[in-house]
């Protein structure tokens, strides 16, 4: 997989980290620097007010990647470079009362890899698929599925895409599409969540359509590097009108003329860690490329982390065998 700068993707962004804040919660940025090279990390810092039923009053907090992709990012491999980040990482947390971090690694990002000894916890949730921008369509297209291409020959002649702004519409069939699939409610936004991430830059909204209807949409994030196939949404009306392979493919034409530095258009994983997903297997039939999706956990404050997680057993002694890191966040049951 082609290394690329993640410092310009939008996921390590303050305005893209800032839209998942909730009350009294706020941004952690952390960068070392020596010389040229970054050591950088971004995510959302929590107060550790409750526990289950009981108010926690000590001070402290812990972090958690926002929603999507980010964690760790160094600008090198040099192992102590590394280590003194890392030392004045677990400082700066031990400084502002941090007792653990909870990390969804960005498939683009080696540091789990080549660092896993460094944490706590670290597994690999799920594999994600990449498109390569960087060959010409033809060579695009022969790494499609037959199914694919079939479908993208008939489908070009009835349906066409615009940008769009219509925040409600897609609310509407993205509230339609996750009932229908029975998604977690961490799925779920709100109507200010939509607005404001339209109005970051190189953020957009395109929706499919068929006689002025509005077969389905999805929100693109656009790096400089790599742009995200981020929420989508069907009309459960026209699902026979296959508009999303018709989305996919325009958005690669896209961003060659759009964007041209961009060299990958990454489409992510399915809605479960199942080899068998069926999302996955949709995205799948655009690309061979498997990308590496890990979650990963420290501690930097052990006593404290434990007597938590020891509550939280207490109170709910069904859940010892959960396996959650920030296991003591989880609602009551």
């Amino acid at each position: 997989m082609k290394r690329l700068n993640l410092l310009d993707d939008i996921y390590y962004s303050k305005e893209y980290v800032s839209l998942y804040l909730k009350d009294n919660e706020s941004v952690f940025l952390f960068q070392y620097n020596e010389g040229e090279e970054i050591f950088y990390n971004i995510a959302i810092k929590r107060p550790v007010d409750k526990i289950g039923s009981v108010n926690i009053v000590d001070g402290y907090y812990d972090l958690e990647t926002a929603y999507g992709y980010g964690g760790y990012y160094a600008t090198t491999d040099d192992a102590a470079f590394l280590r003194r980040s890392y030392d004045a990482y677990q400082n700066k947390c031990l400084d502002e009362r941090i007792i653990a971090e909870f990390i969804r690694f960005h498939p683009y990002n080696d540091i789990p890899v080549k660092w896993d000894s460094y944490f706590d916890f670290l597994a690999l949730d799920r594999k994600t698929i990449s498109i390569d921008l960087s060959v010409k369509k033809e060579e695009r297209w022969a790494d499609y599925s037959a199914t694919t291409r079939n479908i993208l020959r008939r489908s070009s002649d009835d349906l066409f895409i615009n940008e769009s702004v219509d925040i409600y519409a897609f609310m509407e069939l993205y509230q339609s599409t996750m009932k229908r699939n029975n998604a977690e409610f961490s799925y779920y936004f709100d109507k200010k969540y939509y607005e404001e991430l339209l109005l970051l830059d190189n953020v957009k909204l395109f929706a499919v359509m068929h006689n002025n209807c509005i077969v389905n949409m999805s929100f693109v994030l656009f790096g400089k590097q790599i742009m995200h196939y981020h929420l989508s949404a069907n009309n459960n009306d026209f699902m026979r009108k296959q508009g999303n392979y018709y989305l996919l493919d325009f958005l690669c034409d896209y961003a060659k003329t759009k964007y041209p530095e961009i060299s990958a258009f990454h489409l992510g994983g399915g809605r479960t860690n199942s080899t068998d997903d069926s999302l996955l297997g949709f995205k799948s039939k655009f690309s061979k490329i498997r990308n590496n999706f890990y979650i990963a956990g420290k501690v930097f404050n052990k006593s404290v982390y434990r007597s938590y997680i020891e509550l939280f057993h207490e109170l709910y002694p069904e859940h010892v065998c959960t396996k959650y890191f920030l296991k003591y966040r989880l609602a009551s049951s």
